[in-house]
């Protein structure tokens, strides 16, 4: 999963400056964020952290329950 995330980060590694170079919403909340990171590297390391856990608990809790 973080080869697929890394592989995407670098293709829209260029693409995600211009857009925040263009709209400055880091640490901005603009539509249903809980929290900001301030960067655009937290937001993916935070998404990365959030999605490894995820798989973790539905391995741990959707195969005891089937």
């Amino acid at each position: 999963m973080y080869d697929y995330i890394n592989g995407i980060v670098q293709c829209i590694s260029a693409a995600q400056r211009v857009n925040f170079e263009k709209w400055n919403i880091l640490n901005t909340n603009v539509n249903v964020e809980y929290i900001t990171l301030g960067t655009w590297e937290n937001e993916v390391n935070y998404i990365k952290d959030f999605l490894m856990k995820r798989v973790e608990y539905l391995d741990k809790t959707e195969v005891e329950n089937w």
